[in-house]
C-alpha cells in the first residue's frame, strides 16, 4: 500500500470512529432531552359538548394519564375568557379567574397559590389540563374507558347585571296582556308560561306590531345609551355525516334603526328585520312594555333566524308566537329547531341565545344543544 493510499485509508477510519462517537453522543443528548421534557401524544378522545360531537381547533394531548386541551378550546367549550400580560394568562370562568404562566405549575385561583399539571406551550398553542376544571369544580365527565369527555356547559356569566329600574317602559296599546297572548298560543301554554315567569322573576315575550312605531322611537333612544355589542356563536359542521360543532365565532355586531325596521351589521354581513317582539314582567303590576327587554328580544330572534339561516336549519314545526325571557347573569331565549341529515335522519335542537353585559360591552352568544 503506497504512502497516499494509507493516508486516505486512516482519514477513512478516523471519520468513522468521530462519525460514531458522535451519534453517541446525539443519542444520550436526546434521552435526556425526553427525560427533562414530557413527549405529549395525540389522542383519540371524543369530546361531547351539550350531547354534540365538537370539533377542537387544535389536537387532544395526553401526557401521564392527563388529558390536555388547547386553551383556545377549552374557552371555547366554558364560554371564558383570557387576557395576557407578557407571559402571564388570566382566564375568566364564571365567576374565577385563574393566572398562570406557561410551562408551569403554580396558579393562582381567584388569589389562592395551587400547584396543577404543569401547562405546557406546544406548537405555538398552550394546553390546559382537564383537572383545571376541578379547580374551580366546574362539571364535566370524563371517561377514559371510552376516551370521552362530555360538558354541558353552565351559562355565560356576566359580572355586571341589568336594572330593572334603569329600564324604559311604556303603555301599551294592548288592553288585556293576557288575552292577547291567548289568541296566540293555546290557553295551558299561556298559564304555564305566565307561571313560570312569576316564580323565576322573568319575562314573557310576544310577537306584535300594534304599537311598532313608538317602540321604534324608544328603542332608538336606547340603542344610543347602550355600551357596544358582538356576537358569539357556535360553528356548526353541517358537512359532516353525523353533526358536529366547532369553536365559538367572535363578530361585531352594531345595531340600527331604518326605514321603520331593526337592522344588524353582523360581521361583512348584514339583515333586516320588520317584527317587534314586545316584553313584559308578569310579576310586575304595571304590566307596562319593557322597551330595553322589547329591543333585546326583538335582536335575539333576529339573530336567531340569522344563526338559522346560515346553517340550514328549520323551525317550522316548533314555531311559538310566545316566547320566555330568562333573567339571571345571563338572559336567555330558547328556541327549537331541526336539520335533515345527509343519512335523512331529522336532528332536533335547541338553539340558545344568551346575553351578557359587561361594563362596556353587550355579547350575545348563541350555541346548539341536542333537544331531548
Amino acid at each position: 500500500m503506497d504512502i497516499f493510499t494509507r493516508i486516505i485509508y486512516y482519514a477513512i477510519l478516523a471519520c468513522e470512529r468521530w462519525c460514531t462517537v458522535k451519534n453517541k453522543i446525539l443519542t444520550v443528548t436526546l434521552l435526556i432531552l425526553f427525560m427533562i421534557y414530557p413527549v405529549y401524544a395525540t389522542t383519540p378522545f371524543t369530546i361531547v359538548l351539550n350531547g354534540i360531537n365538537y370539533a377542537p381547533k387544535y389536537p387532544v394531548y395526553e401526557d401521564n394519564k392527563m388529558l390536555y386541551v388547547s386553551m383556545d378550546d377549552f374557552l371555547s367549550l366554558t364560554y371564558g375568557s383570557v387576557i395576557s400580560d407578557n407571559k402571564t394568562y388570566t382566564l375568566s370562568i364564571q365567576n374565577d379567574t385563574i393566572k398562570f404562566t406557561p410551562n408551569e405549575r403554580i396558579a393562582y385561583i381567584n388569589t389562592k397559590l395551587v400547584i396543577l399539571a404543569n401547562m405546557p406551550s406546544l406548537k405555538d398553542q398552550i394546553y390546559l389540563p382537564i383537572n383545571l376544571l376541578d379547580s374551580i369544580k366546574y362539571p364535566y365527565t370524563l371517561n377514559k374507558d371510552l376516551f370521552c369527555l362530555t360538558l354541558v356547559p353552565i351559562p355565560p356569566y356576566s359580572r355586571t347585571t341589568d336594572s330593572y329600574e334603569d329600564h324604559v317602559l311604556t303603555d301599551t296599546k294592548i288592553e288585556y296582556l293576557s288575552a292577547t297572548l291567548q289568541s296566540l298560543v293555546p290557553e295551558d301554554k299561556v298559564l304555564s308560561l305566565l307561571a313560570t315567569a312569576k316564580k323565576d322573576s322573568s319575562y314573557i315575550s310576544f310577537i306584535d306590531n300594534t304599537d311598532k312605531d313608538n317602540l321604534l322611537n324608544l328603542m332608538r333612544l336606547d340603542l344610543l345609551k347602550a355600551a357596544p355589542r358582538q356576537l358569539k356563536l357556535r360553528e356548526i359542521d353541517s358537512l359532516s355525516s353525523t353533526t358536529k360543532v366547532s369553536s365559538l365565532k367572535t363578530l361585531p355586531l352594531k345595531i340600527g334603526i331604518k326605514d321603520n325596521n331593526l337592522t344588524a351589521e353582523i360581521g361583512q354581513g348584514s339583515v333586516t328585520y320588520n317584527c317587534i317582539w314586545a316584553a313584559y314582567k308578569p310579576d310586575d303590576k304595571t304590566l307596562k312594555v319593557d322597551v330595553s327587554k322589547s329591543l333585546d328580544a326583538t335582536l335575539m330572534r333576529m339573530l336567531y333566524e340569522y344563526y338559522r339561516d346560515q346553517y340550514d336549519l328549520k323551525d317550522d314545526l316548533y314555531f311559538s308566537p310566545v316566547t320566555l325571557i330568562k333573567n339571571g347573569r345571563a338572559d336567555s331565549i330558547v328556541y327549537t329547531a331541526y336539520s335533515d341529515s345527509m343519512t335523512g335522519q331529522k336532528n332536533i335542537y335547541d338553539v340558545i341565545i344568551y346575553r351578557t353585559n359587561e361594563e362596556k360591552l353587550i355579547t350575545y352568544t348563541i350555541d346548539l344543544i341536542l333537544h331531548h
